[in-house]
């Protein structure tokens, strides 16, 4: 019994002690709240009253509630902005790299940028500059970095929670830099960056010890107020005591000393924090990669245009992620209603929104079974891809996979990589993708593209058990299509000095009508009305209301080739005489062409151009001939009927050679040329006769030096058929100073494998059996001859067959004129037995006898003859095949 009540007295003195060491916690605890927050007692006594007689007051007399407010009352604490950025340039860098900067990521800071530089800096640019006294901008500047962090501390040391020292040739993500920051406590003492030891050449005379490192300054250094507030007073100390040349290893050291905390050790901030170690080349080529999607600051990009295109993907990839956003909550809102529907019978769709057809299409959930086929025949098939594309939509089933599904793919797995690794530092895993063994792709046109892919990835577990293994992972995916959008553009073409968007629009429409009539003028129209419509339909939509009523002013329905006003022209014609002499003084012609490296040139004097054009600019056509009689009284004839019938504003330039087999054909070419310019006065033609043996680069050159240097020229081959359009498409496709016009010509196959006929009964006719697309031929240019000279002109070396156009197309490319590619519907190779001499090189002679096979026959055609070869078949059939 004693024992069992000292228990319990015991017991009672513990909780006596207990309540009463509350109790005084609670008093210290208020009583150091109104010694240190300022306001706090004030409000205390306005929501419980005051403490200070001892006793509350009566009811009687108890004062009336005051109408002071927790709001109103003035804390000491100011808020603070997220981030300051300082960016440290140099005064030939401000109106180039610094500008480049501000106008593409500076904007979005969240926070504020400032541009640290010289003294002598100058301060007229429409940036936010700091030049800081007793600083020049010579190298390496680490008196220039110290000194920013100085004056960051002493003027806005209070007003941020986070600073950053960046370079002039840095991109930052700011919204994912934004997202990084809030999720760590600025209250601590921190030094971020991605850490750095040197390289392997500088180990030991850095001066650094085993366990110290410091932030790689390229990509950049982020410091938290409370590091900032402990090493801007001691700069002056850090910059007397200076071991290396290396301004961020100085100013790791100065924080290691003073603020007592290395740069951050993660492997993580390499990637972070990324740094391209290519140079000059870093982040000029493909973009499309893990390192740079994942990256929030990126280093360096030395080309300041180049960072203009990283701004500009990047804000690609942010509307990308805005229609995904749109795509879900469209989802969920369909969602939401058939719920509602299903459990209560309400229906709240609005006739504007859920009655849209393409908006319900935008509101089904991903899958692959969205598009239903009503019969066989709208199946859509799959391609089955591994290292190759197996395709039956093709005549070749197999061949190499696209650039544009290759592309796409690449992103497909990244996405997807990227969303299984987005928990990855949770789970402590990382998965990493190795590669793609097949999968299957299709295109739904209503709903998106869509993959199955069968991928092989790397499982790799660096918590708890660490274990790396491969595995297998089929991924069913679909890559929706986000809504039609169109723009109407309201130009005027036919003015004569014309921008970008009237270029644009007149190009339209002249290609949309030639391809709508491209047998006339001087040939019939399609007797098939059903078709011809059906035509208009396909190429101009249901929205072109202009040739709605080409339509109902003709109601046979047979259409004509849409003219440009006849005023226009000559308004265009006399503007555009009215300012060539501006631009001859405005303007001058080209210089001699610069080559840089392996001639690559990089001038950009023709940048600020304006466009000049005008509907009926001249056109010289440079043809070599060198024998075929034939072949070219049929040019001539060609010739005729599309320019000289019509008034073209055209001028041949016939290159003749003699032929060593027909020495008399040049006075066959000579009649030929006297009765056309009998039978025209409007025939202008110039003929050359050089010395020595047929050259096609030889004579293109030849031919174009005898041209105006403002000359429209085109460089054909006599086996070229042309139309009116083809013409009209050369002058809209050719910009002086600006773009150079390759066309991609439609080649005949052999008429006798084809027709069972010498020559094919229509040169335009376009199918797959017919002909090909010559893709890569380049021997058809049109070119202004100012820009000719300027991108260095034809190889005079090189003779025999080819290889002077590729070396000519290898010039433009190379150049900063834009190259620009069409296939173009007026323009035929007419066929011709191709002749390779065995005197050729290698090389040439190969590419002789590749485009010599390629027209033959075509696929189709080459199968039909084979399945119906009964020799064939019986080849195919003998038993030494069997097991191949």
């Amino acid at each position: 019994m004693r024992r069992m009540l000292r228990h319990t007295f015991l017991g009672r003195n513990a909780f006596w002690k207990l309540l009463i060491g509350i109790i005084f916690g609670i008093l210290m605890s208020t009583e150091i709240r109104w010694l240190i927050v300022p306001g706090y007692k004030e409000l205390f006594q306005c929501k419980f009253g005051s403490l200070s007689s001892g006793s509350h007051p009566s009811p009687s007399k108890q004062q009336p509630p005051t109408e002071t407010r927790v709001e109103n009352i003035k804390y000491d604490i100011p808020k603070k902005e997220l981030l300051l950025v300082g960016i440290m340039t140099a005064d030939k860098y401000l109106d180039n790299r610094a500008i480049a900067v501000y106008n593409t990521w500076g904007k979005y800071v969240p926070g504020r940028i400032l541009f640290f530089t010289s003294e002598s800096s100058n301060l007229s640019l429409p940036l936010p500059i700091v030049a800081l006294p007793t600083v020049d901008d010579s190298y390496p500047p680490q008196k220039k970095s110290f000194l920013m962090l100085k004056y960051m501390y002493e003027n806005y040391g209070d007003k941020f929670e986070w600073f950053m020292r960046a370079d002039d040739d840095v991109y930052l993500r700011t919204d994912k830099l934004e997202s990084f920051l809030r999720k760590v406590n600025s209250s601590k003492n921190l030094f971020i960056g991605q850490a750095g030891r040197g390289i392997q050449e500088e180990f030991g005379l850095l001066s650094l010890e085993y366990d110290e490192n410091y932030c790689m300054g390229g990509p950049g250094i982020i410091m938290s107020h409370v590091t900032l507030a402990k090493i801007a007073p001691n700069v002056k100390d850090c910059l007397h005591n200076l071991y290396t040349t290396h301004e961020d290893v100085e100013i790791g050291r100065c924080v290691q000393r003073f603020a007592g905390i290395p740069c951050t050790w993660s492997y993580e901030m390499q990637l972070i924090m990324y740094h391209n170690s290519s140079g000059r080349e870093a982040f000029t080529k493909k973009l499309k990669s893990k390192e740079v999607h994942r990256a929030i600051s990126l280093h360096p990009i030395k080309q300041h245009a180049y960072l203009y295109r990283l701004h500009n993907y990047m804000n690609g990839l942010k509307i990308e992620d805005a229609m995904l956003d749109s795509l879900k909550l469209r989802r969920e809102v369909r969602f939401i209603e058939d719920e509602l529907w299903k459990k209560y019978k309400i229906n709240i769709n609005d006739e504007n929104y859920i009655d849209n057809l393409e908006l319900k299409r935008l509101s089904f959930d991903p899958s692959l079974t969205k598009f239903k086929p009503i019969n066989e025949t709208m199946m859509i098939p799959w391609d089955f891809t591994s290292r190759t594309l197996f395709s039956v939509a093709q005549l070749n089933p197999r061949r190499k996979l696209e650039g544009a599904l290759k592309e796409s793919m690449d992103d497909i797995v990244r996405e997807v990589m990227e969303s299984i690794n987005k928990v990855s530092k949770e789970r402590g895993r990382i998965i990493d993708f190795k590669d793609y063994l097949y999968g299957y792709h299709r295109v739904t046109p209503l709903y998106g593209s869509d993959y199955v892919l069968d991928l092989l990835l790397v499982y790799k577990k660096y918590r708890g058990r660490k274990m790396t293994v491969p595995v297998r992972r089929h991924s069913y995916l679909q890559r929706s299509f986000y809504k039609l959008e169109t723009r109407e553009i309201t130009c005027q073409p036919g003015s004569g000095r014309l921008n970008s968007c009237d270029k644009l629009v007149y190009n339209s429409d002249l290609l949309l009508a030639g391809h709508i009539n491209s047998r006339k003028q001087g040939r019939k129209l399609l007797d098939d009305e059903n078709a011809e419509v059906g035509k208009i339909q396909k190429l101009r939509g249901e929205s072109m209301d202009y040739y709605a009523d080409l339509e109902k002013e003709y109601p046979e329905n047979k259409l004509v080739l849409k003219q440009i006003d006849i005023q226009q022209e000559q308004e265009a014609r006399k503007e555009y005489q009215e300012h060539k002499l501006e631009e001859k003084q405005e303007y001058p012609e080209h210089k001699e062409e610069k080559k840089e490296d392996d001639n690559h040139i990089g001038d950009d004097e023709y940048d600020d151009e304006p466009l000049h054009f005008t509907a009926n600019e001249e056109i010289y056509f440079v043809v070599p001939l060198s024998g075929r009689n034939r072949v070219f009284e049929r040019f001539l004839k060609n010739y005729e009927t599309v320019c000289l019938v019509t008034n073209e504003p055209v001028h041949l330039v016939l290159i003749l050679y003699t032929d060593p087999k027909d020495p008399q054909s040049k006075s066959f070419v000579f009649d030929l040329v006297q009765t056309m310019k009998d039978k025209y006065t409007n025939f202008k033609v110039k003929v050359i006769e050089p010395e020595g043996a047929f050259s096609r680069g030889v004579a293109l050159e030849r031919g174009a030096s005898d041209c105006p240097d403002d000359a429209l020229l085109f460089l054909v081959d006599v086996d070229m058929s042309f139309t009116t359009e083809s013409l009209e498409r050369i002058r809209l496709s050719t910009i002086k100073h600006k773009q150079i016009y390759f066309p991609i010509v439609f080649s005949e196959f052999d008429p006798s494998s084809v027709y069972r006929k010498s020559e094919s009964p229509d040169h335009f006719l376009i199918s797959e059996s017919s002909g090909y697309w010559r893709f890569f031929g380049y021997g058809i240019v049109s070119l202004y001859r100012c820009d000719l000279k300027f991108i260095g002109g034809y190889d005079t070396s090189i003779t025999g067959w080819g290889k002077e156009d590729v070396d000519l197309f290898d010039k433009a490319v190379k150049s900063n004129l834009t190259v620009f590619r069409s296939a173009d519907p007026g323009l035929t190779h007419v066929f011709h037995k191709v002749e390779c001499d065995n005197g050729l090189e290698l090389k040439q002679r190969e590419m002789c006898l590749n485009s010599k096979a390629n027209t033959y026959v075509g696929q189709r055609v080459l199968a039909q003859f084979l399945n119906n070869d009964n020799d064939f078949k019986e080849f195919l059939a003998k038993p030494h095949l069997e097991g191949r």
